[in-house]
């Protein structure tokens, strides 16, 4: 039913439309067909088909090396204990750790100046 609906609105759209569309073009004085000379020369920066076989190739080439890096079973988590040694290792020549009570002195002294600064202003009355 929804597709009988659809289809009557279309008969019915071409139905209006169609006679004016062929009017417009009746009444329309024919163009003259264009000769070779109005054939406009081909610009310089054109690829010849050499050039555009080449470069297809390159693209398809890519595409296939993608799959091939991407195909399943190409990831894999091997020797993750000495990657984890190497980041805690990284991670401890950073210095010591912050003081945990000198953390959240600063973090409180912060918010306390963030709520004096968003404090609205005084009324100009």
């Amino acid at each position: 039913m929804i597709n009988e609906d659809k289809n009557r609105r279309n008969l019915t759209l071409a139905a209006v439309w169609l006679p004016l569309a062929l009017a417009g073009c009746a009444s329309a004085a024919p163009a003259p067909y264009p000769t070779f000379v109005e054939i406009p020369s081909v610009q310089g920066d054109v690829r010849s088909p050499a050039e555009w076989r080449r470069d297809i190739g390159a693209v398809r080439a890519a595409g296939v090396n993608l799959a091939f890096e991407t195909a399943p079973n190409t990831f894999t988590l091997n020797d993750t204990e000495a990657f984890a040694a190497s980041k805690r290792a990284q991670a401890s020549k950073g210095g010591a750790a912050p003081n945990e009570v000198t953390g959240y002195a600063q973090a409180d002294a912060f918010a306390n100046a963030a709520r004096g600064r968003a404090l609205t202003p005084p009324s100009t009355r």
